[in-house]
């Protein structure tokens, strides 16, 4: 208990308890894709995302943490991805 407090404080500015009310608020669920499996290997936690300046935005699974890293949160990649993925097969 301890070890993560500190962690999560020194590393994202939040508590335990501010994670646990994410969690709960988020319904143990990815705040993008709403999977209730928090994926990775060794991590059986919701990954914590924040936004360009450090603020806290939500608990993401690896597979959205990953696709937002490489974006970038770039959102025009972010629709162009939509959009493709839309597009009919033209062959």
């Amino acid at each position: 208990y301890g070890v993560r407090s500190r962690y999560l404080r020194r590393n994202y500015g939040i508590g335990l308890e501010d994670y646990e009310r994410l969690i709960e608020k988020q319904n143990h669920r990815c705040a993008i894709c709403k999977t209730t499996e928090a994926g990775g290997k060794y991590n059986k936690r919701f990954f914590i995302d924040q936004d360009s300046s450090g603020t806290v935005r939500g608990l993401l699974c690896k597979s959205c943490k990953d696709v937002l890293g490489e974006v970038g949160d770039n959102i025009h990649t972010l629709q162009n991805m939509i959009q493709y993925i839309h597009k009919k097969k033209t062959s």
